[in-house]
């Protein structure tokens, strides 16, 4: 796998989100990182699709942060909204809702040797709760929308 170090457009979307997130930023940074790291070494992606990653990545977790919550999804799906509206492509707000709130839909089960098929859209990932009860992002899935089938899908980690 080839990672990329260098992530300039996703540094550029989280920097008006440093001072909220506090010490906790460049976790949060890297946890990006990784995310999206994960998704180009599974699937090639064009440069709008990238684009979508970045964005996606970017607002996914967020709402921990901005409006203090455990029940970030509807908050974090509420700031790409904003920044889509105000830098767009506003035509993209539905499709990155839906990598962001994928969780809803993903339900990945456990099958010897692999993942089994994932029914969210784009990207997505699905909660688990590690030994201590906190809650943590645990699986990946990459899917292609018009293909309607999973494209990759692995273990992802926890910041």
């Amino acid at each position: 796998m080839q990672i990329e170090e260098n992530l300039p457009r996703l540094d550029e979307l989280l920097a008006p989100y440093r001072a909220r997130s506090g010490a906790d930023y460049d976790a949060y940074r890297n946890h990006c990182r990784r995310m999206l790291n994960f998704c180009l070494a599974l699937r090639p992606a064009s440069a709008e699709e990238r684009e979508k990653m970045m964005i996606a990545a970017c607002f996914h977790d967020l709402g921990v942060w901005t409006d203090d919550t455990l029940d970030y999804l509807p908050p974090s799906v509420r700031l790409a909204h904003e920044y889509l509206a105000a830098h767009g492509p506003a035509a993209w707000s539905d499709e990155i809702a839906q990598m962001i709130d994928g969780t809803t839909s993903c339900g990945l089960s456990r099958v010897p040797g692999r993942w089994s098929r994932c029914s969210a859209s784009a990207i997505s990932s699905t909660s688990r709760s590690d030994s201590s009860g906190s809650a943590c992002r645990r699986i990946l899935c990459v899917q292609s929308r018009r293909a309607s089938r999973t494209l990759a899908f692995a273990p992802a980690f926890c910041s």
